[in-house]
C-alpha cells in the first residue's frame, strides 16, 4: 500500500507541540509496518531529519491556504497514492483523485476561539471565523474519507456535535521511547522542590491554578516549560509578581526535548490542570519519564490516567497545594512513579499505527 504521509507540522526549531509530535511519532512508527510503502509530505529538507529515511515529495507550507486549495491536490495525484493521511484537518483542503484520511486533535477551539498565536494574523483572523460555527468543520471533515482523533473521549465530542458523516476513528497518542527513565531517576522525586508545567500556555491550560496555588506551598519551584503568547506573558508575569512569587517561577517559553527530558527526570510532579484536552500527552511523557503526576479532574485525564495520577478541581487552588505537598511522601510519590510508569506502557505508536494501517486498508478495500 502506497501511503502519503503529511509530514509538513514538524517543527523546524527542534520545539515541538502536540500535533508536531504526533505527526512524528505516529508517521515513523506507521513506516515499520509491514507492507507499507511510505513517503513524506514535507516543506522543508530538515524536516525530514525527524523522520525514518524514506521517498518524500515537496509541498507547499500548510499555512499556505492558496497553494493548499491549488496546488497541493496535483503535487499528490502526481505521486498516484492509494491513501493520504494527515496528523491535521487542514489537509482536507486539498482534496484530489485519492482517498484521505486526515486528523482532528480536539475541539477544544470551539470553547476556547483564541487561535494558535504562532500563526500569522490573516490565518488568526481565518482561524477564529472558521471557528464561530460548525458548519465550516463539518463541510472540511466531510471532504475526507475518514476521520481519526486522538482519544476515544475527543471522539465521543465529535460524534455527539455531529462534526462530520465520516467515520471517525481513535488513532491514540502515545508517547516515545525517548522518555524512558533510567532507574535512578526513580528515586528521591519527594526530595526534589521543583514542579513542571509542560505544553502550550494557552488560557484554557489554565496554569493561573499553579500559579495561585504556590503561595501555600513556600518551599516549591514552579517551571513552565511551554510557549507562551505575548499577551499571556504579560499578564501572567502580573499574576506571579502580585502573588509574590516571582523568585520561584520559572517561564521557559518553551524548551529542547533534551531540556524537557532533563526536567522531567528531576521534578517533584507535573501538573497538567487543564480545562480540556484531546488527549494530555505531557502526562504519559512524564509517567514514562518516572515522575509523578497531578491533574484535572476532567473526563480525558480520567482516560488517560486512570487511577495512576493525582486529581484536582480545575478551580479548587488549596486542593492542587494540598496534591503538591502530598508528593513530598516518598511512599505516595513511589506508588504514583510505579503506577505511571506501569500506565504509559499501556499507550504504544506501534499500536496506533495498527489502528491508521487498519483504516488505510479499509478505505482501500471500498
Amino acid at each position: 500500500m502506497k501511503i502519503i504521509y503529511d509530514a509538513r507540522w514538524l517543527p523546524l526549531d527542534g520545539k515541538f507541540d502536540g500535533v508536531g509530535r504526533y505527526s512524528q511519532e505516529l508517521g515513523a512508527a506507521l513506516a515499520t509496518q509491514p507492507d507499507v510503502n511510505i513517503t513524506w509530505l514535507v516543506h522543508d529538507g530538515r524536516q525530514l531529519e525527524l523522520l525514518p529515511e524514506r521517498p518524500h515529495i515537496m509541498g507547499n507550507k500548510p499555512d499556505d491556504i492558496w497553494a493548499e486549495l491549488h496546488h497541493l491536490p496535483s503535487v499528490l495525484e502526481t505521486a498516484n497514492p492509494d491513501i493520504v493521511y494527515s496528523p491535521f484537518f487542514l489537509a482536507a483542503l486539498a482534496r484530489g483523485k485519492y482517498r484521505l484520511i486526515v486528523t482532528i486533535h480536539d475541539t477544544i477551539y470551539y470553547h476556547y476561539r483564541t487561535p494558535p498565536h504562532w500563526l500569522p494574523w490573516y490565518v488568526r483572523a481565518a482561524w477564529w471565523l472558521f471557528h464561530a460555527g460548525k458548519a465550516p468543520m463539518r463541510w472540511l471533515l466531510d471532504r475526507a474519507d475518514a476521520v481519526a482523533t486522538v482519544s476515544d473521549t475527543a471522539k465521543q465530542e465529535i460524534l455527539d456535535w455531529k462534526l462530520t458523516k465520516r467515520p471517525v476513528y481513535a488513532v491514540k497518542n502515545a508517547v516515545s521511547s525517548k522518555f524512558q527513565a533510567e532507574p535512578a531517576q526513580h528515586i528521591s522525586r519527594a526530595s526534589s522542590n521543583i514542579v513542571v508545567h509542560h505544553g502550550a500556555v494557552t488560557p484554557y491550560k489554565n496554569v493561573e491554578l499553579i500559579i495561585d496555588a504556590l503561595p501555600l506551598v513556600p518551599d516549591v519551584e514552579f517551571h513552565m516549560l511551554g510557549r507562551v503568547p505575548a499577551a499571556r506573558m504579560r499578564a501572567l508575569t502580573k499574576r506571579i509578581s502580585d502573588r509574590g512569587i516571582s523568585d520561584r517561577v520559572t517561564i521557559h517559553n518553551g524548551v529542547s526535548d533534551e531540556e524537557l527530558l532533563t526536567m522531567l527526570a528531576t521534578c517533584r510532579c507535573l501538573i497538567s490542570p487543564s480545562r480540556i484536552e484531546g488527549f494530555g500527552l505531557p502526562v504519559i511523557e512524564a509517567q514514562l519519564r518516572g515522575a509523578p503526576v497531578i491533574c484535572a479532574d476532567t473526563p480525558i485525564y480520567h482516560e488517560v490516567g486512570g487511577d495512576s495520577v493525582l486529581y484536582v478541581g480545575t478551580d479548587d487552588i488549596e486542593a492542587c497545594a494540598n496534591a503538591i505537598q502530598q508528593l513530598a511522601d516518598p511512599h505516595l510519590s513511589e506508588r504514583l512513579v510505579e503506577a505511571g510508569i506501569k500506565n504509559a506502557h499501556t499507550f504504544s505508536w506501534d499500536k496506533s499505527a495498527a489502528q491508521a494501517l487498519a483504516i488505510c486498508q479499509s478505505l482501500r478495500q471500498i
